[in-house]
């Protein structure tokens, strides 16, 4: 299972994080639930939940705390849910 579970959740993860970005910044880009930038967030957050839910069902929900790879992954995911907009809304001028 990891032969194939392994790829999936690293290809999931990075989707996410690429339409969390196209979403916060407001860039059409195409999405399985449209153009817009909430379809895009919408879809970042359910790769965040699949590649999430395939790691739990391999490794169980404690193994997220000895992989630092996910954890950081989750961890910079999470930040730039959080304040992406500030950080774009500081640096959109610069």
């Amino acid at each position: 299972m990891s032969f194939l579970g392994d790829p999936a959740i690293g290809f999931l993860m990075m989707n996410a994080m690429a339409h969390l970005i196209l979403g916060q910044t407001r860039t059409r880009f195409l999405a399985p639930f449209g153009y817009s930038a909430a379809a895009n967030i919408a879809y970042a957050i359910l790769c965040m939940l699949s590649a999430l839910t395939i790691f739990h069902l391999q490794y169980g929900v404690t193994a997220i705390f000895s992989n630092w790879i996910i954890l950081g992954g989750l961890c910079l995911w999470m930040l730039f849910l959080i304040i992406g907009r500030l950080l774009i809304s500081l640096f959109r001028g610069v």
